[in-house]
């Protein structure tokens, strides 16, 4: 599985302090997953950025930031100040963002240690700030515990990390929320790739399936998996007015997000009670 080369995909400017990068990204190299990064200008002195599930480091990662961030002079570096993974597997592009910030703050979840080990027992990525089954609640720098709510669930096998933005009412998610296909990330590739019979019945079919959907059946046995086992944060996650949803996979989405969490996640929590 892998980006496409060179990353390419969108950017864009979804409030003042939002920005999302989208980026063509391939499952077992055929289905269309495509990956977004989120970049989230923080309130407090100096305007730091927050990035969520980082997608690779290039033009439009950098765009994004100076755009964001209201930078035209080519010698100023954007102030990244946090990088984030939301769940244990959207690491992988965190470490050529640590060779371009390295003071950021690094965070995600335990299960990444292991995954970052090499063989000398040190790590390709060093994280400050991680959560897990005994650290539910880290200690957060305070600028970012004034905006943001965290929601972990521990129990899943990907220990997904929920982060709330209370400014904007925006919920940022990594597995828990897919909403493929994921149009926005393909469209420049689709309109720079012909006519071939590859990119025909890639349209026709693989981007105008339902399957996984945020409303599909494939993304409630998902969120089933993911979310079930951890009744308290999925009842946490149901308690937030959330106006945005920007997950990992799929367009994030601007309308009826919090029907969407509703719809999905007071069937797990009734359950069994």
């Amino acid at each position: 599985m892998g980006y496409v080369q060179p990353v390419g995909g969108y950017t864009k400017i979804i409030t003042p302090t939002i920005g999302v990068h989208g980026a063509p990204f391939f499952l077992f190299n055929f289905l269309p997953f495509a990956s977004t990064s989120a970049a989230i200008k923080l309130q407090s002195p100096g305007n730091p950025i927050v990035v969520t599930n980082p997608t690779p480091w290039g033009d439009e990662t950098n765009s994004l930031l100076r755009e964001l961030s209201g930078i035209t002079d080519p010698h100023i570096k954007p102030n990244v100040k946090y990088l984030i993974a939301l769940d244990n597997k959207h690491f992988l592009a965190i470490k050529g963002w640590t060779q371009q910030f390295p003071d950021a703050t690094v965070i995600g979840m335990d299960g990444l240690l292991k995954k970052t080990e090499k063989p000398d027992g040190g790590h390709t990525i060093k994280f400050d700030i991680l959560f897990g089954s005994k650290n539910l609640h880290p200690d957060l720098p305070t600028e970012l515990a004034s905006e943001f709510d965290t929601i972990f669930f521990p129990n899943s096998e990907t220990q997904e990390l929920a982060l709330f933005h209370k400014p904007t009412n925006t919920l940022f998610t990594a597995d828990l929320f897919p909403n493929l296909p994921a149009h926005r990330a393909f469209e420049k590739l689709l309109n720079q790739s012909g006519n071939g019979f590859f990119w025909k019945f890639f349209q026709k079919h693989i981007l105008t399936t339902s399957l996984f959907s945020v409303d599909g059946r494939l993304a409630k046995n998902l969120i089933t998996k993911l979310a079930g086992n951890d009744k308290q944060s999925a009842q946490e996650l149901l308690d937030l007015n959330v106006d945005r949803i920007i997950m990992c996979h799929g367009d994030y989405i601007e309308q009826g997000a919090s029907e969407v969490i509703h719809n999905l996640l007071t069937p797990l929590v009734k359950k069994g009670n």
